[in-house]
């Protein structure tokens, strides 16, 4: 074969396997390599990085389609894989090659595509083995906490990373198991999108996926809301991450959408702490390839300026994991703008004649006028945009803001009516909403939402014999 007729050229950015896109003839591939040099015991396995996204490209999940793993040394001095080569831009962090009418449902299909791993079934996978399904958390604390101690043997001892431990260290025990497929290292800068087609092609570097928290890969996503401006600076210094962030959803947006997409509680219970653990777990990583730099076989050019991204990454754990312990009762500005607006409304509009309703009920004749009235105010909240306040993805709301909407509402009775968020309604749709059927949202939910239907108080099963034998 003419040696003209082959072109190979490393990837650059990447700080772990290295790399490379080969071109013979008209034949287009990626090889991924092992590290040159000695390496840390259990890292860089790409064994597993080509079983996972074989597995995953079987169910059109979006991943190259692996082409062949060799396990032989003596071909290239490693163990190697070829995939085929996806072309298309990798987001990355600045996302400057996405339009900025573009920027937020990229990101809802970064979300989206993450849901869907972490609703597959492992063993319909065949991944049944691909990991332990219990303990992730503290698993990756005691891995990686042994992984950085090795790689800072010959270094300064960094007061606060010791702190860091010990903190993660108290608070493990109190997080609920969960169990998924993960990914590891799921950032804007290891997927690839079609802008074109507003989808994500395909989701690449899969060295670290294992079964574990899928709660882990949510939040390692959403680190860059938290990130300091060194980890913007050495990652992808091309754009202003805080114009950015406001062309994009919110932290709790998302936060919200993904609970939706896999029908669990919102908000998630411990949040700070699944942050905490992924900046220690990235500290960790990157101090491992400063310490590959010192030997001499680090993958990227810029792992000697590793070491500055190490302390101020510990200290935005530290203060995640502080405040984690605190309480935040308060409304934010827009749930007290949503309860300035509730309470102005109530003002102008139903204190007024609040007592006049209240006559109407004690006759059977005026009933009717009260109805008449509680329509009339129904409609005027629905047309200032104070209506079903109750549910977070309607409302915008967080639990908290809702909560001193909802003590205020709780002072007069026809209050919560008003505004389309009294019970049994209330609990009616928070169940449709997140647990039924695209039939019974499309029957009861929306009518519900729009306030068509309503619910009622039902005795069922000894109460109801106990009436008809009454009577």
């Amino acid at each position: 074969m003419d040696e003209n007729s082959i072109l190979i050229n490393k990837f650059e950015g990447g700080q772990s396997n290295p790399t490379y896109y080969i071109k013979v003839a008209d034949k287009e591939v990626v090889l991924r390599r092992k590290p040159f040099g000695q390496l840390l015991k259990g890292a860089h396995q790409i064994e597993r990085e080509y079983r996972v996204m074989n597995q995953l490209g079987s169910v059109s999940f979006p991943v190259p389609r692996m082409l062949h793993l060799c396990e032989d040394d003596s071909i290239i001095g490693s163990h190697f894989f070829l995939m085929e080569c996806v072309h298309g831009d990798v987001i990355n962090l600045s996302m400057e090659k996405i339009a900025d009418a573009q920027k937020r449902s990229c990101l809802l299909q970064v979300v989206e595509t993450l849901s869907k791993l972490h609703n597959f079934d492992v063993d319909a996978l065949n991944l049944s083995d691909f990991g332990r399904k219990s303990n992730y958390c503290k698993r990756v604390l005691t891995t990686w906490s042994k992984q950085y101690y090795s790689s800072t043997t010959d270094q300064p001892e960094l007061p606060e990373m010791t702190e860091l431990i010990q903190r993660l260290e108290g608070d493990v025990g109190n997080i609920v198991d969960m169990t998924s497929l993960i990914h590891g290292d799921y950032s804007l800068m290891n997927i690839m999108y079609n802008s074109d087609e507003n989808r994500v092609s395909a989701v690449l570097d899969w060295e670290l996926s294992t079964i574990g928290n899928p709660l882990m890969d949510f939040a390692y996503l959403c680190m860059f809301y938290h990130a300091p401006s060194e980890y913007f600076m050495m990652n992808d210094p091309s754009g202003n991450i805080q114009e950015i962030i406001k062309k994009l959803p919110t932290e709790d947006e998302l936060i919200r959408y993904y609970c939706k997409l896999r029908r669990i509680p919102y908000p998630i219970q411990n949040w700070n702490f699944f942050l905490a653990l992924n900046f220690f777990k990235l500290s960790s990583i990157i101090q491992g390839v400063y310490s590959r730099h010192l030997k001499g076989n680090a993958s990227s050019s810029s792992a000697e300026f590793m070491k500055y991204l190490v302390p101020p990454m510990v200290k935005t754990a530290l203060n995640l994991i502080k405040s984690s312990t605190e309480m935040i009762l308060s409304p934010s500005n827009r749930g007290q703008r949503v309860l300035d607006q509730v309470k102005n409304f109530l003002k102008i509009h139903v204190d007024p004649k609040e007592f006049e309703f209240a006559k109407y009920l004690e006759k059977e004749e005026t009933v009717p006028k009260a109805a008449e009235l509680m329509l009339q105010w129904r409609e005027q909240a629905r047309q200032a945009n104070l209506w079903n306040l109750f549910l977070p993805d309607v409302s915008g709301l967080t639990n908290v803001d809702y909560s001193h909407v909802a003590e205020y509402l709780g002072r007069s009775a026809p209050y919560s009516t008003v505004f389309n968020c009294n019970a049994p309604d209330t609990g009616n749709m928070e169940v449709l909403h997140m647990y039924g059927s695209e039939y019974q949202q499309e029957k009861w939910l929306k009518p519900l939402m729009r306030g068509e239907i309503s619910s009622a108080f039902c005795m069922t099963g000894k109460c109801l014999l106990l009436l008809k034998l009454h009577q």
